[in-house]
């Protein structure tokens, strides 16, 4: 399981593969503490780390959360809810024309944070990202509750569709389980996955979940710019962190897991939040701060990065070899 941006993504990325080309030569803060004062953006708008599991929505965990913290929410956003929300737009509708399939899980910071600035936030805690609530029966008025894995939940939501649509199920009351959500009981469940072609069942949940609990983001939110690789990559990056603007990347995930060896298939770009940076004495370089999205737990990380609960400090040159792109809200 890719647990970057996945194939559809690396296909329309071919533009920014060209800029790892020409942006070879990029700034440099390396070899001196100067420009690379403590930065440390956690404290100013807290943001949990989630898990993006085997489902590549690190684009919209990225995007949720820079809209939480440019609108200074204290509520989290649902990633679910936006990703679900920009697959409904042309290029993913083309995806799962040329590939068959339901559920495109790649995306770009950029049109997503548009698509969610016009339809406003659903809290995480009305529908998660992580993970949903299964209700199974197994026994005469007996449920089982149970939280499954996004990409788990999905698969099973789509096959009992199937077998809904096939009238195998004919009443709420006949289906083995459903998934709950607040305002989704399970008749509101059957009728949704009765209703709903395949491709808008997702999309179904969400706006049933998120109705009447959907607010509209604070005004003032400014407009949003994406920037390929560049000869000023790092020098623009961390003005915006020197503002406290905390700054979306593109890059190559094996950095995360092998600080020497990182691989550039456009297949494995994975999109993180920069949220600070630092002077590390040891190793003679600025570190910057990456919040991930895969979990709290620090195993699989290279041990050169200091890991927090999440949070890695990445070295520049390693940083600046894989970075690919970069948005700026």
């Amino acid at each position: 399981m890719d647990k970057g941006m996945g194939r559809f993504r690396g296909i329309f990325s071919f533009v920014l593969f060209l800029g790892t080309i020409v942006g070879s030569a990029c700034d440099s803060l390396a070899g001196s503490s100067e420009g690379c004062g403590f930065i440390d953006l956690r404290s100013k708008v807290p943001l949990k780390v989630r898990n993006q599991g085997d489902i590549s929505w690190c684009y919209a965990h990225t995007v949720a959360d820079l809209l939480q913290y440019f609108s200074g929410l204290e509520t989290q956003i649902s990633a679910a809810d936006i990703a679900i929300r920009y697959n409904k737009g042309l290029w993913p509708r083309f995806y799962r024309w040329i590939n068959g399939s339901l559920v495109p899980e790649t995306g770009f910071v950029r049109p997503a944070i548009q698509d969610a600035l016009e339809m406003g936030y659903c809290p995480e805690e009305v529908f998660p990202s992580e993970h949903w609530t299964r209700i199974s029966r197994v026994g005469e008025d007996v449920f089982q509750v149970e939280k499954k894995r996004l990409n788990a939940a999905i698969s099973e939501i789509l096959d009992l569709q199937r077998l809904i649509k096939a009238r195998i199920f004919t009443a709420s009351k006949e289906i083995p389980f459903y998934y709950e959500f607040p305002g989704v009981d399970q008749a509101a469940f059957f009728s949704i996955l009765e209703e709903n072609p395949r491709q808008e069942v997702l999309d179904g949940l969400r706006l049933k979940a998120c109705e009447g609990k959907r607010k509209p983001y604070p005004e003032g939110f400014g407009p949003v710019s994406m920037y390929f690789r560049g000869p000023s990559m790092l020098e623009h990056i961390h003005e915006q962190l020197e503002q406290e603007r905390p700054v979306s990347v593109d890059y190559f995930y094996g950095l995360l897991e092998d600080s020497g060896a990182i691989k550039r298939k456009l297949s494995e770009l994975h999109t993180s939040l920069l949220m600070g940076q630092r002077y590390d004495v040891a190793s003679g370089e600025c570190q910057y701060l990456i919040k991930n999205s895969y979990g709290e737990s620090c195993s699989g990380y290279d041990p050169h990065w200091e890991c927090q609960a999440g949070y890695l400090w990445v070295g520049e040159s390693a940083l600046r070899r894989a970075l690919v792109s970069y948005v700026v809200p």
